[in-house]
C-alpha cells in the first residue's frame, strides 16, 4: 500500500489498497450481476436504476470477506489520517454505466435544502471511495475545495480515496464515457452508535 500526496491534508489517496486479484472478484461478480439489468437512463442515479449492491445482501462468501476486510483496513487508515477513532457507517458496490455521472454534493447532506431528507446522511464523516477498475473513460471524482482549486483523481484500480463528508470537500463524478465504473464507497461516523449492523467488525 502506498500513499499518494495528494497536497491537501482534507484528502488522502492510496494506491494497492486492495489487491487486482480481489478487485477481479468483485468486478467480475457485479457484473455478471447486473448484465440483465437493461435501465441505462442516464439521468438517472446508479441507485435509481438498482445499479447498487448492498453487501448484507450478498450470498457470496468470498466477496463478503473481501468486503469486510477493506472496510476494516479503511477504518484504520481514516482514523489515523485524521487522528481520530472513526467507524464504518455504511458501504456498498456501485455500478455507474457509461453516460452517468453526479452533481457537486456533500455526503452529510449538510446542503441537502431538506434538512430531514438530510438526517440519514448526517453520521457521515468521512467518505472513502475504493476504485475497484480502471478500464474506462471519464468517471474521475472530483472535489471543489475553492473557487480556484478542483482536485481530480486519477482512479486506479485498487486504490481509495479519502475525504471529509462536509461542506469542506463538496464533489461529484464526471460523466462516464466509455466502459463501466465500478467503485466500492465506505462512509465513516465518529458515532458508534451509527454502525450500520452488517459493519458491526469491532
Amino acid at each position: 500500500m502506498k500513499k499518494i500526496d495528494t497536497k491537501y491534508n482534507i484528502i488522502h489517496f492510496y494506491e494497492d489498497v486492495m489487491s487486482k486479484e480481489e478487485c477481479n472478484a468483485i468486478y467480475d461478480f457485479v457484473l455478471n450481476l447486473k448484465k440483465d439489468n437493461t435501465d441505462d437512463n442516464s439521468n438517472k442515479m446508479p441507485w435509481e436504476t438498482s445499479d447498487t449492491i448492498n453487501p448484507a445482501t450478498i450470498k457470496d462468501a468470498n466477496i463478503k470477506n473481501i468486503i469486510i476486510k477493506n472496510v476494516k483496513i479503511l477504518t484504520e487508515i481514516v482514523s489515523k489520517d485524521f487522528n481520530e477513532q472513526v467507524y464504518p457507517h455504511f458501504t456498498d458496490i456501485v455500478l455507474w454505466r457509461k453516460g452517468k455521472k453526479m452533481a457537486m454534493h456533500t455526503d452529510d447532506a449538510s446542503n441537502h435544502t431538506d434538512k430531514k431528507l438530510g438526517e440519514p446522511f448526517a453520521p457521515r464523516h468521512y467518505s472513502a471511495v475504493v476504485y475497484i477498475n480502471d478500464n474506462y473513460t471519464g468517471g474521475q471524482t472530483f472535489i471543489r475545495l475553492n473557487e480556484n482549486e478542483t482536485y481530480y483523481s486519477n482512479p486506479k484500480a485498487g486504490s481509495v480515496l479519502i475525504f471529509t463528508s462536509d461542506e469542506k470537500c463538496p464533489h461529484g463524478v464526471t460523466e462516464v464515457t466509455d466502459g463501466n465504473r465500478i467503485t466500492l464507497p465506505t462512509w465513516f461516523t465518529r458515532d458508534k452508535d451509527k454502525i450500520n449492523p452488517f459493519l458491526k467488525i469491532y
